[in-house]
């Protein structure tokens, strides 16, 4: 016999909130062409949907810090096509 016993919670806890940002960073990577990496940058900047990247000024989006410039251009690049 193998018993596993579990706290109801356990089976109907919500993500946390870092589970969500990760899991918005890693949607944002594929839908934007951009590394998990610099998508996470971009969560954590409020940028979480393709709606906002293109709704953002390209420059706001460059001028974050540690971003990768050349990435993020190249994939508004893409975005305009």
């Amino acid at each position: 016999w193998n018993i596993t016993l579990r706290n109801a919670d356990e089976e109907t806890q919500e993500p946390s909130l870092e589970d969500k940002m990760k899991q918005a960073a890693e949607k944002l990577a594929a839908d934007f062409n951009v590394s998990v990496g610099t998508a996470d940058i971009l969560v954590k900047n409020g940028f979480v949907t393709i709606d906002g990247i293109r709704a953002a000024d390209p420059e706001t989006l460059l001028e974050i810090e540690g971003i990768d410039r050349d990435e993020v251009a190249s994939a508004l690049g893409e975005l305009d096509k």
